[in-house]
């Protein structure tokens, strides 16, 4: 009888920031198609062949798939010596495991298996590994206990995601930690971004996620997510939720395990997702879930990979993109044959589709993304068809149809301190989503400390540091409100050299101006600041007057004179005008003091 051989493909997909671990196992026989029934295997021996690892007393370890095969024989050897594994089911795999019970020595150390099935010729599997004489201390000359409660953070957040799709909670693992952790020094170290280390750059510990896991001792299957930029765990893991690529690695219902490290100096998240059982949950995830009433309406595409690179799309605002996902192994491919995104009214909604038609690499994914923000509060109706097609070659029909609800109303997820060009600035998110309209001013005593919209972004006329104490925060988005909301912020230094930042209170001033105004102080003077909603007309200027006199005046050719040095309350009329436009705007600006606080209120005259 002739025996027939099997082997699999071990591969790594970089995605989105999240390098994904094994793909499909492959089937056994080379040049043919895939036979059911045919054991295989889709992940490498552990610790892998040519990897680095710090534990002495390291796990050697195999999966192998049977699919119903009788396994003959098989033999582990360590360094030329039998030794004798453990023999673990866990769902359709079988797992062989050994730990030394002696550390090894430090430099270079060989692990193989044999196994044999019935009727099958036998595969050997060798893996030389070196354990370091010096290993990487991740967490050395770090504030530990800061970095526990900010992984607490991240994996509790994570978590109540993961609740409402049902599907299980993450457990910290303390290598999948220090994995992350000497990842995110080795980017603060270098200067770096990205998921790969380079063996000549201080701080090596692998060069994938998958070989920084196993050198900190981790030997399941393991995928790591990076966000740089916000110094709040929670908001990382928002920001990578978001982005479709990345959501895929935190979503997946066969991980079990999680780790994360951070970057104190310049800000980055790093998180290690992994399992060590096999990945058989072949449960469809859909994002938005089904039924949420409080779904983002927008997102600003700065993924990389760009989700949008086939359209030639990027760093631009579009629709909260929605996903329907597999992410077991015996998914080869989610080939889709129809999609439908409606909203109540049964208007279509047009949509980029990105699918396995337009991927080289995974294709268990389909995702949706609107080619214009979606409307807040909002019902919108996802049909989705499509054929999952499996390694063994079969194919199973797929019809998803689900609903979700866009938030209806302007919430704050987020407020914190960023450093700008050297310049204190508010860093604002909200749970609405990437909003393009979105602006505000931040005022005290009257004054306008810093403002922001999407086509200034930030500015500021006093570059001073933002002193802690209460702030008003004036926020405006025409397309989430028609009203212009006032929040109470509170800036208050919090431990170590970290401030935060929280509301206290929030009132709704009506309708959004046109232009607003707050107090600017240059060189011990106060001026008049004026903020318009859609962008500072060109040649404007304007003239403030009391009594007949001016008090206060603006052109770009002239820029600032001023009466005195201060402005005393009272009610001044300001006088607007632009060039090209030949009459005057005119408001009465209203200078009053409330509870200590000076404050500035315009109203236009009739």
């Amino acid at each position: 009888m002739k025996r027939k051989r099997f082997s699999a493909v071990v591969c790594g997909l970089l995605i989105a920031g999240f390098l994904l671990g094994a793909c499909a196992p492959a089937v056994a026989t080379p040049g043919r198609e895939a036979v059911v029934g045919n054991p295989t295997y889709e992940d490498p021996l552990t610790p892998a062949d040519g990897s680095n690892i710090s534990e002495r007393r390291p796990s050697i370890s195999w999966t192998v798939q049977p699919n119903g095969q009788e396994i003959a024989s098989f033999r582990m050897h360590l360094d030329g010596q039998a030794v004798k594994p453990v023999r673990t089911v866990r769902g359709s795999a079988v797992v062989f495991a050994y730990k030394p019970e002696r550390e090894l020595l430090p430099g270079i150390h060989t692990a193989s298996v044999t196994i044999t099935f019935d009727g099958y010729q036998p595969l050997t599997l060798t893996s030389r590994f070196t354990i370091v004489s010096n290993p990487v201390k991740p967490f050395a000359g770090k504030d530990s206990t800061q970095l526990q409660l900010m992984e607490a953070e991240a994996v509790s957040h994570l978590n109540s995601i993961r609740k409402t799709l049902a599907i299980s909670d993450l457990s910290t693992n303390p290598s999948l930690t220090a994995a992350a952790q000497s990842h995110s020094n080795f980017l603060q170290i270098n200067h770096l971004v990205g998921h790969y280390q380079n063996e000549r750059y201080p701080g090596f510990t692998g060069i994938t996620p998958q070989d920084r896991a196993a050198f900190f001792g981790y030997s399941g299957v393991a995928t790591e997510g990076i966000d740089y930029g916000i110094s709040s765990p929670r908001m990382s893991i928002e920001g990578l939720i978001d982005a479709p690529y990345h959501r895929l690695g935190l979503i997946n219902p066969n991980d079990r395990e999680v780790g994360a490290g951070f970057s104190l100096q310049s800000y980055n998240m790093v998180i290690n997702a992994g399992n060590s059982d096999d990945r058989n949950d072949d449960r469809a995830m859909r994002y938005p879930y089904a039924g949420q009433t409080d779904a983002k309406s927008s997102w600003f595409v700065a993924e990389s990979p760009n989700p949008l690179a086939s359209y030639h799309k990027d760093r631009m605002y579009v629709g909260y993109p929605v996903s329907l996902s597999f992410h077991d192994t015996k998914t080869r491919e989610l080939r889709l044959l129809a999609a439908s995104f409606k909203d109540s009214a049964g208007n279509d909604i047009s949509h980029y589709v990105v699918d396995s038609s337009r991927e080289s690499e995974s294709k268990k994914y389909i995702f949706l993304i609107p080619q214009l923000p979606l409307k807040s509060g909002e019902t919108y109706q996802i049909k989705i068809e499509a054929q999952r097609i499996l390694t063994d070659g079969s194919i199973k029909p797929i019809y998803e149809a689900w609903s979700f609800t866009t938030r209806a109303t302007v919430a704050i997820d987020y407020l914190g301190l960023v450093n700008l060009e050297g310049v204190e600035n508010l860093q604002l998110k909200l749970r609405n989503g990437d909003i393009e309209d979105v602006s505000y001013l931040l005022i005290r005593d009257g004054e306008i400390v810093r403002k922001y919209n999407a086509e200034q972004g930030f500015s500021w006329t006093n570059a001073g540091p933002l002193s802690p104490g209460r702030y008003r925060l004036q926020l405006a988005s025409p397309s989430l409100s028609p009203d212009l909301i006032e929040y109470t912020v509170e800036i208050q230094e919090s431990s170590g050299k970290r401030r935060s930042v929280t509301v206290v209170d929030q009132a709704n001033l009506g309708p959004i101006p046109a232009v607003r105004a707050g107090l600017m102080r240059l060189a011990g003077r106060d001026h008049i600041e004026l903020f318009w909603q859609s962008g500072k007309p060109a040649g404007v200027s304007y003239v403030l007057k009391r009594g007949g006199e001016v008090w206060r005046s603006y052109s770009a050719d002239r820029y600032y004179s001023q009466r005195g040095p201060s402005l005393p309350d009272g009610d001044y009329l300001l006088e607007i005008s632009k060039s090209g436009a030949p009459e005057l705007s005119q408001y009465i600006l209203s200078l009053y003091t409330d509870n200590g606080e000076r404050r500035v209120l315009l109203t236009p005259v009739k």
